[in-house]
């Protein structure tokens, strides 16, 4: 289904860049050098890869089903650089977090793991 996904697209004259690993990170990088104005994914993993401009429910259909209701989806916009001085932090300490409190990429710390965490005194100085 991929291949015939991607065969259709370039059909229509649209062109396909493959990541070598993570989507996220090749999209953070486009837009890093230029190549796109912004990352479209539903995850927030993209800013942990820097991507400053992350578009979430950007798709035809945006509804989704809660509880037995469904809602629609507005198209979320997320600029890095605002969320980073919104929160007082920087983008290793987002990625410290994201550690922490779990992403695609590693589980949450349990937390005992956790608390040990925050009482080694080399993390407390990075916050």
């Amino acid at each position: 289904m991929i291949e015939e996904s991607k065969k259709l697209i370039e059909s229509m004259g649209i062109p396909i860049i493959q990541a070598s690993s993570e989507g996220e990170a090749q999209s953070a990088y486009m837009v890093e050098v230029g190549d796109a104005w912004a990352c479209a994914s539903q995850d927030y993993d993209t800013l942990l890869f820097g991507g400053e401009r992350l578009l979430r429910n950007f798709a035809i259909n945006r509804s989704k089903k809660v509880r037995d209701t469904t809602v629609t989806l507005d198209i979320e916009y997320v600029s890095l650089s605002k969320f980073l001085k919104n929160l007082e932090i920087n983008r290793e300490q987002l990625v410290e977090m994201g550690i922490l409190i779990g992403t695609d990429f590693f589980q949450q710390l349990q937390y005992n793991h956790l608390f040990e965490c925050l009482i080694f005194p080399l993390f407390l100085d990075q916050f």
